[in-house]
């Protein structure tokens, strides 16, 4: 039978240092993809202003008026345009 004090203790153990530590660490993998993108991302890129990859325009990133009410850092889709917003 699962119990109060087995939740309490099994959380407990799971946000332990040793546990926990590989999980909460993940800010150091910033480094190696700011690394990455350096490798992969050709010199001088603007995504506003140049397309190094020849994609069709219609796929570049482009800044549009959002309608106001919307959370910063939502991903919002137009499912009939086939289009994804970042606010």
């Amino acid at each position: 039978m699962f119990t109060r004090r087995h939740f309490i203790a099994t959380t407990a153990a799971l946000f332990s240092a040793p546990i926990a530590a590989p999980v909460f660490a993940a800010s150091h993998l910033q480094d190696q993809w700011a690394a990455w993108d350096a490798e992969v991302t050709p010199p001088g890129y603007d995504p506003a202003m140049t397309n190094p990859w020849g994609l069709h325009p219609r796929l570049l990133p482009t800044r549009v008026e959002a309608r106001a009410g919307l959370v910063p850092g939502d991903i919002h889709v137009d499912a009939i345009a086939r289009y994804l917003y970042h606010i």
